[in-house]
This record gives C-alpha cells, sequence and structure tokens, in this order.
C-alpha cells in the first residue's frame, strides 16, 4: 500500500482540557484521499483493531484526552465515527513513529461493522463478527446523545474550517528516480511534503516478506533487503513493448525481472504480483495526491503531470491511465522542458529570448529551445533520450567497482544481489560526492570471503576515472542537443540563455561540456531538482484561475518525434514530422484496394526503418469500394494521437487503434496491405515531394 497505514490528522474546531476529566470531546475530523471503503480498508486495515486505532500525526493530543473523531472519504462520506480516548501519545523526534492510540469508547453501528471487515481482511480469514472491546452496552438514549453531540460539534467545526474558493490544481513531477509535487496556494507556490516533512518522494516500490507493499524510503531501504522484490526506474518502461530493444538491455542490468502481458506491453514482477508500469506510477501518483489532500486540508483530484518532451503517444496514454488509478484528473500533460521553462521565465518579463532547458535526471535526457515573451513560451524545437539519465552513470561507476574488486582481491565476479545492491548504492554516493570533491572512498564492508574472513571493497575514486567512464554518455548529450539546434537550423549563438536542470546536471563534466559546445558560460540559476513541479504547479494556477485578467500564461508546445505508416518494403513514411507545433492535424490519402479493408502499422519516432521505431498499433479501415482512403492524423495540444477516416462527403468518423503487439504474422500482412514506395501516402499540398523522398533514401 502507497506510504504509511494511517494519514496525518487535522485538528479544527473546540478545544478543551487534556485531562482526564474532559466533558466534551475535542473533534478530529481526519479527511482521507480514499475514494471508495474498499481502498480505505486496504490501505488503513493494519491501523484498525477492534480496541482501538493507530493515528499517524505530527501534533498528537496528550494521553487521557477525549475525541469525538470522522474518518471522511474524498467524496465526503463518512466510513468510520465515535469517540476514543488517547492511550498512548508518541510525539515527533523520538525514534517510533509520531502519532497516537486512541481507543474506542464509542462506535456507530456501521464502524463496528467495518472495523470486523478490517480485522478479517488484515488475519486473511474469514471469521464471525466479534463484539468490539468498545463500551456498546450504553442505553439507545445515551447513544443518541452522545451522535448529537458529535453531530453538533463538526458543524461548528465544519463552518470554520470550510475551504473557499477553486479546488487546487497541483503540478506533479513524476521523475524516474523522485517524485515531487508543488501548488499554487496563497499567493505563492509551495513544495508539497510528500514523505514527512520531505518533499522527495523516492520513485521506489516494494513488497516485504509479509506480502505488504511499501514505498518511498521504506521501498528503497528494503532493496538492501531482497533487492528482487524492489522496482525502481520503471519510468523507463511506461508505453514499452517487451520486446523492445531497451526494455531487453534494461532488464540485462536491473535485479527485477521484466516480462509481457497478453498485449505484449512490458510488466514487472513483484513477489507473485505481476504489476504494469502504470499501475507502479499510480502508487507514486496516489501518495501525491494523498499527501497534498492533507496538506491543503481538502480533497485534491486535479493535477497537471510532467513527462519528457520525448514522449510518444503511447506513453503519453500510460501515463494518463496511471492519473486515473490514482484517482486524479489530468488538467494538462507538460514536457518537463516546458515546465521548467515557466518556472524560469514567468514574471520575469523577458523579452524575446530564446532558452536552451537541458534536462539530465535519473532516467532521461531532454533538451528544448524555448522562445519567451513575458508570459508567453513557444516551444520550438524538442528532443531527449528516454533511456539516458543518472541510472545509467550510477551503472558505469558500480561495474568499474565489481571489476576493481575482482582484481584487487582475486575473486570471481559480485553475483550476491544484496552485495551488488551495495555496491551500486555505493556508486550513486560517490557520484554525487565528486560534483563536489575531486576524489572519494568508496567502502563497502565484506563483498566476499576469502576462507572464513571477510574482503571488503575499498578504493579511491577520482573524477578523472569517472569521468573517462562516463565522457560517452555525456557526449550522448550534446548530440541530441546539437540536433534540436540543428532541427531549427540555429547556431549555438541563437540561444540567449542556458537552463540547466536535473540531478545529473550538476556533474562537472556536463557543465564544461556544454559549455565548450556553446562557447559561453553556462549559469546555475533554478533549482535543478525542484524547477519542473514549480513550474506545472504555476500552470496549475493558470488552469485554476481560468482568467486572462487574474493570471495569464500561454505555452505551445511541438511533437517531440514523427507519426506515420510502415510501408510494404518495411521503411517509415512520415505523416507528421518532429517540432510541428501542437495542436496539428494532417490528412493523408492511401491507396487501398477497391472492395477490400485497409490494415495499417503506425509507429512513431526518427529512424527509417518502421519496426525500429516505436509501434503505437494497427489501424483497420473500412472500405466501400474506393480506390484509396483519406485518413486524418491529429494530435491534441498536449500531444495525444487521435485518428479519423474522411468518407467522400467529408464526414470524419473515428478510428481506433489496436494497440496489442501484432504477432510476426499479422505485422507482414500489414506490409503486404501497406502502399508501395512509389504509392507513398500523399496529401493535396502537404505530401508534395513525399514520393521523391523516399525513392531518394534507396
Amino acid at each position: 500500500m502507497p506510504g504509511d497505514y494511517s494519514e496525518d490528522a487535522f485538528f479544527g474546531g473546540l478545544d478543551g482540557p487534556s485531562c482526564s476529566r474532559t466533558v466534551t470531546p475535542i473533534p478530529l475530523r481526519l479527511k482521507l484521499s480514499y475514494s471508495t471503503e474498499e481502498e480505505f480498508l486496504v490501505r488503513f486495515s493494519p491501523s484498525l483493531s477492534r480496541g482501538g486505532v493507530f493515528v499517524s500525526t505530527k501534533n498528537p493530543k496528550p494521553q487521557g484526552t477525549l475525541l469525538a473523531f470522522q474518518f471522511v472519504l474524498a467524496d465526503g462520506t463518512t466510513v468510520l465515527a465515535g469517540e476514543g480516548r488517547v492511550v498512548r501519545s508518541t510525539p515527533p523526534g523520538l525514534e517510533e513513529r509520531p502519532g497516537m492510540v486512541l481507543r474506542f469508547t464509542d462506535l456507530d453501528s456501521h464502524s463496528r461493522g467495518l472495523i470486523d471487515r478490517a480485522t478479517a481482511m488484515r488475519e486473511g480469514v474469514p471469521e464471525a463478527p466479534r463484539p468490539t472491546q468498545a463500551p456498546v452496552v450504553s442505553t439507545p438514549d445515551a447513544a443518541d446523545e452522545r451522535r448529537r453531540r458529535r453531530q453538533a460539534i463538526f458543524a461548528a467545526m465544519q463552518v470554520q474550517t470550510s475551504p473557499s474558493g477553486p479546488e487546487p490544481v497541483i503540478g506533479i513531477d513524476l521523475g524516474t528516480t523522485i517524485c515531487r509535487a508543488a501548488v499554487h496556494h496563497g499567493g505563492q507556490v509551495k513544495l508539497l511534503p510528500l514523505e514527512g516533512s520531505s518533499t522527495a518522494l523516492p520513485a521506489y516500490l516494494a513488497q516485504d516478506e509479509r506480502g505488504r507493499m511499501l514505498l518511498g524510503t521504506r521501498a528503497k531501504a528494503h532493496q538492501l533487503v531482497d533487492p528482487r522484490s524492489t522496482i525502481f526506474g520503471t519510468k523507463r518502461l511506461l508505453g514499452r513493448r517487451a520486446r523492445a530493444a531497451k526494455v531487453r538491455e534494461m532488464a540485462e542490468h536491473f535485479p527485477y525481472e521484466i516480462g509481457a502481458d497478453e498485449a505484449g506491453n512490458a510488466t514487472v514482477k513483484l513477489g507473485q504480483t505481476v504489476l504494469s508500469p502504470a499501475e507502479i506510477a499510480a502508487y507514486l501518483l496516489a501518495e501525491a495526491r494523498s499527501r497534498a489532500s492533507e496538506t491543503l486540508g481538502r480533497p485534491v483530484t486535479r493535477a497537471v503531470l510532467c513527462v519528457p518532451a520525448y514522449f510518444n503517444d503511447t506513453q503519453q496514454q500510460a501515463i494518463r491511465q496511471a492519473a486515473r488509478l490514482a484517482g486524479l484528473t489530468v488538467e494538462r500533460v507538460l514536457t518537463e522542458p516546458a515546465a521548467v521553462a515557466i518556472a524560469y521565465g514567468h514574471g520575469r518579463g523577458l523579452a524575446r529570448k530564446r532558452l536552451l532547458v537541458y534536462d539530465l535526471g535519473g532516467g532521461t535526457f531532454d533538451v528544448s529551445v524555448i522562445e519567451v515573451t513575458g508570459d508567453d513560451f513557444t516551444v520550438i524545437a524538442a528532443g531527449g533520450d528516454n533511456f539516458l539519465g543518472g541510472l545509467d552513470f550510477d551503472l558505469r561507476i558500480s561495474a568499474w567497482l565489481e571489476q576493481h574488486f575482482c582484481k584487487t582481491a582475486r575473486g570471481g565476479p559480485v553475483e550476491d544481489p544484496m552485495t551488488r545492491q551495495r555496491v551500486h548504492d555505493a556508486a550513486e554516493t560517490a557520484k554525487i560526492a565528486l560534483s563536489e570533491r575531486r576524489e572519494t572512498r568508496v567502502h563497502v564492508p565484506w563483498v566476499a570471503h576469502r576462507g572464513s574472513a571477510p574482503v571488503d571493497l575499498d578504493v579511491i575514486l577520482g573524477r578523472d576515472t569517472f569521468e573517462q567512464l562516463t565522457g560517452d554518455l555525456v557526449e550522448r548529450t550534446l548530440f541530441v542537443t546539437r540536433a534540436v539546434l540543428e532541427a531549427k537550423q540555429l547556431p549555438p549563438s541563437a540561444v540567449d540563455e542556458v537552463v540547466l536542470v536535473g540531478g545529473q546536471s550538476l556533474t562537472p563534466l556536463v557543465h564544461a561540456s556544454l559549455e565548450a559546445m556553446l562557447g559561453r558560460s553556462v549559469p546555475r540559476e533554478v533549482d535543478p531538482q525542484n524547477a519542473v513541479a514549480i513550474g506545472a504547479a504555476i500552470v496549475g494556477r493558470a488552469i485554476r484561475d481560468d482568467d486572462p485578467s487574474v493570471f495569464a500564461l500561454r505555452f505551445t508546445e511541438v511533437l517531440s518525434s514523427p507519426i506515420g505508416i510502415a510501408l510494404a518494403d518495411g521503411r517509415f513514411s512520415r505523416v507528421l514530422d518532429t517540432n510541428t507545433p501542437l495542436p496539428c492535424e494532417k490528412t493523408c490519402v492511401v491507396p487501398a484496394r477497391p472492395g477490400e479493408g485497409l490494415e495499417l502499422a503506425i509507429y512513431q519516432g526518427e529512424r527509417a526503418l518502421a519496426d525500429e521505431n516505436e509501434y503505437l498499433g494497427a489501424l483497420r479501415v473500412q472500405n466501400d469500394g474506393r480506390s484509396e482512403v483519406s485518413l486524418v492524423f491529429s494530435v491534441s495540444r498536449d500531444g495525444v494521437l487521435s485518428l479519423f477516416s474522411r468518407t467522400e462527403e467529408g464526414e470524419r468518423i473515428a478510428l481506433t487503434l489496436a494497440t496489442a503487439d501484432a504477432p510476426e504474422e499479422l505485422r507482414r500482412e500489414m506490409l503486404a496491405a501497406a502502399p508501395l514506395p512509389d504509392e507513398a501516402p500523399k496529401d493535396k499540398g502537404l505530401f508534395d515531394g513525399l514520393k521523391k523522398k523516399l525513392l531518394g533514401r534507396r
């Protein structure tokens, strides 16, 4: 289950003495982000018993305090109500988790039944309801009187604490290694605490020996105990086919098992559970939603999500599916470089500035050129690599450490998963240290045994060695940066300002290499860790207010990679090209056999051969006897692809893209039915010269 077993409490309304003589209970209204009673049972049952409940809070009431409590779902439905007395209170600062144990003194009938269900669920066996430990032998009149008293208390509290104004729209940076969130609240952007007081939630999910789900720091700590039951870096798998070369390569370096579902999409095995990358992302998004609701004191269901600039249509759909599973309405999907530019340029009054945003994070690399005038932001070119980031730098160091150990200790390779994970963690720590120092010591105890004596890994790693190990990774980022500039025929001198973001951009080699390529200094003027979430929160404010007189923000993005069809000889014919401003739409005419249906394979990517690009799905079009079919490719401002066929009368008919991975025989059939190179898709004015381009590539 995501996060802790219980939510932080919200206290409000009346206050009173906290000794055993208390007569009027203090109200405790726990606002939960759960949507249903079943979700409440799954996530909260470990904190419930028939005698009481543990409430996690940084402000526990003293022992002996009498509380009237309500546990309320996101839609306002009360799932648990009654009264109880604090029998144990643990303030922050101790080793124990801060909170309080509340012993029930009165429960309504619905709550008693719910607790019986929670107990049975936790114990894993069906059992008949047993009487609770709470004193429920009072007369009906006394119970009614207490219930009316609680209703009056909470009615008074609701008047004092009822939120006003439109629901906030939070901005979420769902990173490969870290998740962050922010909101525009009280006239300024605030980062939201996602794990205790920390605004950074490690993007780790694990399952312990009892089958419980762990999230964030607890999951990352579990990785040292059982690496195979800990998942990380799965943002790279969102919307990916299991057979893709990059996915197969990733499976060789990560400890958990990567498989495929019936549609051919990548999945991850966690214990005996098989999860899709979207389901894993949903755990993180649900935690961000839950913590935001606690902090803001009201349910949060609206969000702006940020994705890498190079995310294709399938990946966009996967992130939206994750948000739906987490109970979030996606108001806008924003590319990470665009969010950074907004965080950097909003309110500064920049006049016709051209920004180069270089974003090298934990798992992905993005680069975009963005023109800024005031609060108008226009992306004019974008590119990236979804399999390039800090994780790859860590792998280079850990591989070098293992090789060094084998040579110096004269032993075999490190094969124990837990030991390899300790070495990997040490590699990450060393990488961070080398951003500040010229050399660092790497010490991992008990890597192996020689006879009965333990052997440690103990080595000094210098920055020069680190740069030799990772220089080609930095060069890959420069190659993409050059390609993005050349796509718009922009020399380095055409860039007015450079914005560096992402944790890996702090590496001195990155900084020096980029300065050498651009021929100019690269200042550090933005928060490299939080800029994406801050930019998304600013967009969230614009969506929330929806009033240009209050807040005006305009931004336009571009298509990050081409979309097109597979030709009969296996080549890729582009319909929509890179850097086309969004939203966009093109109509192409595809040759067809009269009286036969048309089947086409749709791809997205930069490669000349269709099968080397990302397979989006199969398109099947009914044909009523025409020798050609008009197809409309439409992409929304958020990068979502829609397909239509156009009748002779001009009517548009929506088409469904079959996203299951086509078996080899069906792929051959689709290629056989596809247009030949000399019958390449054409459009009146839009595809002039395409035939020559295709023939010229032979």
